[in-house]
């Protein structure tokens, strides 16, 4: 569903705005995500490390686009 939301896109404030709908939606469940798999003793080094990689993929997502 979030695709299908890019394909009428045609200029830069529509695909940020397209992005902000859906990823302001996906990194907050990732604390919601590792609270159900991880004991709350591991939690905030859980989340770290995960918003940590998500910002390292997106950095080298939109690093590797520019090539």
């Amino acid at each position: 569903m979030a695709l299908l939301a890019f394909v009428p896109v045609d200029g830069v404030s529509l695909l940020l705005l397209a992005s902000g709908l859906f990823q302001g939606a996906v990194v907050p469940c990732y604390a919601l995500i590792v609270r159900e798999y991880f004991p709350a003793s591991e939690a905030g080094v859980t989340i770290g490390v995960v918003v940590f990689a998500t910002l390292i993929g997106m950095a080298f997502g939109g690093w590797a686009s520019g090539l």
